[in-house]
C-alpha cells in the first residue's frame, strides 16, 4: 500500500510540474510576438500590401470591333475588324508602384505600433502578476506570524493570564488578513488569465520571476525615432506618391492597334494604327495635387505636436520616476530594515509577555504597512518605466 502511494505521490508531483511552467519576462515578450492572435493579423495585412504592389501595371481593356455589311457594293458583304489597346504613361505606372510601396511601409509602422502595444501590455500584465505574487507570499508570511501570536493568546487565556478578548482580538485580525489574501488570490488568478491570452499560452499556469519585480529595465528607443511619430511620415510618403501618381495621371496615354476590312467581299485591307490620348482639361487633376499639397502640411503640423506631446509627457514621467527611486531608497534602506527588526521585536516580545497584544498589534500594522508600501512603490516604478518605453518606441 505504502509503495502504492509512494508511486501516486510522485505522479502527482509530475503532473504539478507539467502543469506549472515558469517564464522571465524577456521570454514573455518573445512568446508572445511569435503568438498573439492581433499581431498575426497585422502580419496578414503586412503580406496583403506586399502582394498587391505586383498589381501597379495596370493596362486598360484591350478594344476589339467588328463590323458587318454592305460597305462598298449592294448584296456583298463585306466586314471590319479592329483591335486596340490603350496604353498608360510609363510614368503613371511606375508611380503607382510608388504609392502601393508606401503602403507596404505604412503597413509595416503599424505593426511596429501593434508590437509597442503588445510588449506594454505584457510588461504590465507580467509586473503586476509578479507583485501580487509577492504580496500573496508576503501576507502568508504575515498570517504565520498572527497564528503564532494566536496560540500564545490561547495558552495565556488557559492559564488565566489574559481574557478571551485577547485571543478574540487577534484571530479577528488574521481573519481580515485571510480575506486579503484570498482577495489577491482571486486578482493573481485573473492576471495570470490575462498574461496568458496575450501570450496565447496554452500549456498549464504561468509562474513568473518574482525578483523581476526590482530588476532594473532600460529606458529609451534603440532604434532612433518612435514609430508614433514614424507613422506621420508615413502618411507623409502615401500623400507623397498620391501625388506623384495624380500627376503622373496628367501626361498622355497612347494607343496601338490594327484594322482588317474586306473590299467586295476580299481580304484586301490591313492597317496598323496607333495614336495618343491627351488629357486637354487639367483643372481638376491640378485642384488634386494642391489638395494633397495641403494634406502633407496637416500631417508635418500633426506630427510636430505629437512630437510635442511626447516630450512633455516623457519628462513628466522621468521626473516622476526621480521621485518614486527617491522614496524606493529610503524605503530599501531605512524603512524596510527596521521594519524587520519592528516585525521580529515585537514578536518576540509578545512571546515572552513584555507587551501586550495591543503594543503588538500596533508595531505589527506599522511594519506590514510599510513593507506593503514597498511593493507597491516598486509596481508603480516599473509602470511609470513602461509608459516612458512605451511612448519612446522600446
Amino acid at each position: 500500500m505504502r509503495k502504492i502511494l509512494i508511486i501516486i505521490s510522485l505522479l502527482g508531483g509530475f503532473s504539478l510540474q507539467t502543469l506549472a511552467q515558469k517564464i522571465g519576462l524577456d521570454e514573455a515578450i518573445d512568446f508572445a510576438l511569435k503568438n498573439n492572435l492581433e499581431l498575426k493579423v497585422a502580419d496578414k495585412e503586412v503580406q496583403h500590401k506586399e502582394a498587391f504592389v505586383a498589381t501597379f501595371q495596370e493596362i486598360p481593356k484591350t478594344n476589339l470591333e467588328l463590323q458587318y455589311g454592305s460597305i462598298q457594293l449592294p448584296n456583298i458583304g463585306d466586314y471590319a475588324f479592329t483591335l486596340a489597346q490603350p496604353f498608360n504613361h510609363p510614368a503613371e505606372n511606375k508611380a503607382r508602384k510608388k504609392l502601393y510601396e508606401s503602403y507596404v511601409n505604412q503597413s509595416l509602422t503599424e505593426r511596429e505600433i501593434r508590437v509597442l502595444e503588445l510588449k506594454k501590455a505584457v510588461r504590465s500584465s507580467y509586473y503586476t502578476l509578479t507583485f501580487q505574487s509577492r504580496l500573496l507570499d508576503f501576507l502568508s508570511d504575515q498570517d504565520t506570524l498572527y497564528s503564532k501570536a494566536i496560540r500564545r493568546a490561547e495558552i495565556r487565556y488557559k492559564q488565566g493570564e489574559t481574557s478571551i478578548l485577547e485571543r478574540t482580538n487577534l484571530s479577528m485580525q488574521r481573519d481580515q488578513l485571510k480575506n486579503n489574501m484570498q482577495q489577491t488570490q482571486y486578482q493573481l488568478s485573473m492576471e495570470q488569465q490575462k498574461l496568458k491570452e496575450l501570450l496565447q499560452w496554452k500549456s498549464g499556469d504561468l509562474i513568473v520571476e518574482k525578483e523581476e519585480l526590482e530588476n532594473e529595465i532600460l529606458l529609451g528607443n534603440p532604434s532612433g525615432e518612435s514609430p508614433f511619430l514614424s507613422r506621420f511620415d508615413r502618411l507623409s510618403e502615401v500623400n507623397q506618391e498620391q501625388i506623384n501618381l495624380t500627376q503622373a495621371g496628367l501626361k498622355p496615354s497612347f494607343l496601338a492597334g490594327v484594322t482588317n476590312q474586306s473590299m467586295n467581299g476580299s481580304l484586301s485591307q490591313f492597317v496598323i494604327m496607333g495614336g495618343i490620348n491627351i488629357p486637354i482639361f487639367q483643372k481638376s487633376g491640378k485642384a488634386k495635387v494642391e489638395a494633397f499639397k495641403v494634406q502633407d502640411q496637416v500631417i508635418a503640423a500633426q506630427k510636430e505636436a505629437l512630437n510635442s506631446k511626447i516630450t512633455m509627457e516623457v519628462e513628466n514621467l522621468v521626473t516622476e520616476l526621480r521621485s518614486k527611486n527617491s522614496e524606493l531608497n529610503y524605503l530599501k534602506q531605512s524603512a524596510l530594515p527596521s521594519a524587520e527588526l519592528i516585525t521580529q521585536t515585537a514578536q518576540k516580545q509578545y512571546m515572552i509577555g513584555d507587551i501586550n497584544y495591543l503594543e503588538y498589534q500596533q508595531n505589527f500594522k506599522q511594519a506590514l504597512d510599510i513593507r506593503q508600501q514597498y511593493l507597491n512603490k516598486l509596481l508603480e516604478q516599473k509602470i511609470i518605466e513602461i509608459n516612458i518605453n512605451y511612448l519612446l518606441g522600446r
